[in-house]
């Protein structure tokens, strides 16, 4: 059983601790990392993803971020970075690898069949920086069934519309794009500093978020215009 700690509104643990069936039939708030690793391919940019296992009971069979997993109590984002790379896709990384972009909100109700699933996330997202291929992986079968290159334009330009193949994060990767436009040598920044949770500024909101919040939407909204 995999214990998670429970946050606070800005996502510090607050000492409590609870089980991942019980923080997603809550909808507890808890971490997770993302980890994005992409590549050129000539003039354009490619990120990998890698599709979900038929058995995940959450978006089975659609392609998502490169990386990710909840961060276990009691350990920290860039250690459940590290650990995630190892498991899911065979890669070690040091923390030099691994270059923090920023941190994200990530908030729904589904049911995917016929149990509702609740998800409450702090996400802080990586970037791995080593060129990488795909040979070079070994995937951990019943949670990954394949990894693949795709544009990131056309991941980008496609979840605008449709969702039939891709489950990807819109704000993650608004957080990649533009992490990546702020440092285009992405070998070159330092990966050091991340910032302690209660240290980070808060997002601005957007007018969008105003509207909702007057209208008293929910937070989550995964169609977000993205940033290219």
């Amino acid at each position: 059983m995999e214990w998670l700690d429970i946050v606070d509104e800005r996502g510090v643990p607050t000492g409590r601790t609870a089980d991942r069936d019980r923080i997603h039939r809550e909808g507890l708030p808890h971490r997770t990392v993302h980890v994005w690793i992409v590549r050129k391919a000539g003039q354009e940019t490619q990120v990998l993803l890698q599709k979900r296992s038929l058995n995940k009971e959450s978006f089975p069979g659609l392609y998502d971020t490169s990386c990710a997993g909840h961060v276990p109590a009691g350990e920290t984002p860039m250690q459940a970075a590290q650990r995630e790379l190892q498991e899911e896709l065979g890669l070690c990384a040091s923390p030099e690898d691994l270059a923090y972009a920023g941190s994200i909100r990530i908030r729904y109700e589904r049911f995917f069949g016929t149990k509702l699933f609740r998800d409450n996330e702090f996400t802080d997202v990586f970037l791995f920086r080593p060129e990488v291929g795909i040979g070079q992986m070994s995937l951990q079968e019943e949670e990954i069934s394949e990894v693949r290159w795709f544009s990131l334009r056309e991941v980008c330009d496609e979840i605008r519309t449709d969702r039939h193949r891709f489950c990807v994060p819109s704000e993650g990767l608004e957080t990649l794009i533009r992490f990546l436009h702020l440092c285009p040598g992405k070998f070159s920044s330092d990966p050091a500093g991340i910032p302690d949770r209660q240290d980070r500024p808060e997002p601005m909101p957007t007018e969008k978020d105003r509207q909702k919040k007057q209208k008293g939407a929910p937070d989550i909204d995964t169609d977000r215009p993205l940033l290219l």
